[in-house]
């Protein structure tokens, strides 16, 4: 269901943060972390930002009535859901290599960028058996990967590849359950790279029998091949990386 919002009065469409500010030219904007392309004003010591941007950045649809004199902003779970996945997808990788030294067997997982430098964060179940690793950016790109750390029991490894100004994700700061999240990874197939998936988290500090970590659990869908991936909140962070699926 939409939620529709009506400002009445300047068709300016800008609000007032209230907050003063030393005059140090136009001040940058950020939401959720992310910083879009207009520029907040200062004007008598108080910022004004534009609404449109701000909104539309957040997956919004602004429109403007001059019958009623009114800005409209539409917002649904949909929009949101697809910026997310378009704000993230850039930071997740594939990986892929040879299985054993073999030419033909291959295998394959995810990982996320979590350095500008080329750190790459992933399961150490996925590169602990794969060879001449190859490391797939978002844009089709491809660079040889190495393994800098694995931690089989925590699960998480380090790859790191030659490639600078590459786009990390942040981590967030706690995951609650009952917390809207998205997987993105690579599952199945090499062909089905930044797939996305949504849920809820269904737990934390989860149990699982012979593991010496807690787990985050969650019912969005993992499928193999998705190890490796970020599992996000809707504001693009780090909740957790997918690991692995059990089934009843």
């Amino acid at each position: 269901m939409k939620n529709k919002l009506i400002f009445l009065g300047a068709c300016a469409a800008a609000f007032s943060l209230g907050a003063a500010f030393a005059a140090q030219g136009d001040p940058a904007v950020f939401v959720n972390g992310q910083r879009i392309a207009e520029s907040a004003y200062n004007i008598n010591d108080r910022v004004y930002v534009p609404l449109r941007a701000v909104a539309e950045s957040l997956g919004a649809e602004v429109s403007w009535s001059d019958s009623e004199y009114a800005a409209f902003i539409e917002t649904s779970d949909e929009s949101l859901t697809a910026k997310v996945v378009e704000q993230v997808s850039p930071s997740v990788v594939a990986l892929a290599g040879s299985y054993n030294g073999s030419s033909t067997a291959t295998v394959h997982g995810s990982g996320v960028v979590v350095k500008s430098n080329g750190v790459i964060l992933t399961n150490a179940h996925v590169v602990e058996s794969m060879e001449n690793i190859t490391v797939v950016l978002y844009d089709g790109q491809t660079c040889a990967g190495r393994v800098l750390y694995s931690d089989k029991t925590a699960d998480l490894a380090v790859v790191k590849i030659d490639k600078l100004g590459l786009k990390p994700l942040p981590f967030a700061d706690s995951a609650v359950t009952g917390q809207t999240v998205i997987a993105i990874g690579t599952p199945i197939s090499l062909t089905l790279r930044n797939t996305a998936t949504k849920g809820i988290i269904s737990g934390t500090d989860v149990t699982v029998p012979g593991q010496y970590y807690k787990y985050i659990q969650t019912d969005a869908s993992v499928n193999s091949g998705n190890s490796g991936g970020p599992l996000v909140n809707m504001r693009g962070e780090i909740v957790g990386i997918n690991s692995r699926g059990f089934a009843a």
